[in-house]
Parts: C-alpha cells; sequence; structure tokens
C-alpha cells in the first residue's frame, strides 16, 4: 500500500463507507475524515456485504437497483452507470434481489464495488475468499 492508492484502499475501506452508520467489526480509529478505516482489507471487504444486507433487511431495499441507489445515491453520485457498471460485473440485474448467502454473490459484489469505488481491485482471490466466509460463515 502506497499515499498514492486511492483512499479506499489506503484505509481498507474498499467501499468507502462513511461514518455515521452502525460499528462494524475491524473497525480502526480514527477515521479518515468521514471515511472508515478498518484493521484490514477482509473486514473493510466483510463491511460492503453486511452494509447491504441491513439495506434488504432495514431500509426494504429489495432489488440491486434499490441498493445500488442506496448505497450511492444521485445526490453525490453517476448512480445510474454505477448500477450499470455493478450489474453487468456481477451478472445480477437492476431487478434482481442478490442473494448474500451465497459467495459467489458476495465475491461478485465485492469485486464490483471494489472497482467501481477505488478505479482498481487490488485484492487476491484469497483475501476475497476470506471476507466471503467472514460474511457467509464457511
Amino acid at each position: 500500500m502506497t499515499p498514492s492508492d486511492p483512499r479506499g484502499i489506503r484505509n481498507n475501506n474498499p467501499g468507502n463507507i462513511e461514518v455515521g452508520g452502525p460499528v462494524y467489526l475491524g473497525e480502526a480509529q480514527p477515521p479518515d475524515g468521514s471515511y472508515l478505516r478498518f484493521i484490514d482489507p477482509q473486514h473493510g471487504l466483510r463491511a460492503i456485504i453486511i452494509c447491504m444486507i441491513a439495506y434488504q433487511h432495514n431500509d426494504g431495499c429489495n432489488n440491486l437497483m434499490d441498493i445500488i441507489y442506496r448505497w450511492a445515491p444521485p445526490s453525490s453520485n453517476p448512480t445510474t452507470a454505477y448500477l450499470a457498471s455493478v450489474s453487468d460485473a456481477t451478472g445480477i440485474l437492476p431487478a434482481d434481489q442478490p442473494d448474500f448467502t451465497q459467495a459467489s454473490v458476495c465475491d461478485a459484489m465485492m469485486k464490483a464495488i471494489t472497482t467501481q469505488e477505488n478505479g482498481e481491485q487490488p485484492y487476491s482471490q484469497l483475501t476475497i475468499d476470506r471476507a466471503v466466509a467472514m460474511v457467509i460463515g464457511i
């Protein structure tokens, strides 16, 4: 990791999750301004999926479109393009509900969100697999 890496990568927060929500497992202190920091990439990747599961269960986000519009609202993001990019990368259609109990869905979403937020996905498959295992308990 270098100072020139994107903020999300430097902070082990590849989803660029902001301060002000729930406390996530593996949060590091202090935050980086308005962005959370995590102790390692696995915890930051895990937080992406945990946040999206909360959107489904607590906020009524019933499909990928609802989740992405909640994750990256149009007030501060090109949300339509963001949704298209994530849908293309994951193979999940905007009207489909992601099943975050499936390792392949978690894997694909972690990679797509990381790429969208940081312009790159630098993590090894082993790191992704460890983060997926933290989500679904395998």
